[in-house]
């Protein structure tokens, strides 16, 4: 009985949540569909070289977030 008590103790923490983070990235995002625009409409290629460049900058840091999401994810195992 005492171990569902504190089953229910730690799942009734309330989550950690990374507010800033998490509408960075979301701006991050919005650039990037930009960027997408960007490539696909008839710009001049002087354009294109700049979003292409900013392109590589933002790889990364698509990367990295998607590792820290995968890393600090709950395990599946463990539900």
């Amino acid at each position: 009985m005492q171990q569902t008590g504190k089953a229910m103790a730690a799942s009734s923490k309330p989550k950690r949540t990374h507010t800033n983070d998490e509408l960075f990235i979301l701006a991050l995002y919005v650039v990037s569909l930009i960027n997408v625009v960007v490539v696909i409409l008839p710009f001049p290629q002087e354009v294109k070289g700049v979003v292409a460049i900013f392109d590589v900058v933002l790889s990364p840091i698509f990367l990295a977030d998607f590792l820290y999401r995968l890393i600090s994810a709950p395990s599946k195992r463990d539900i």
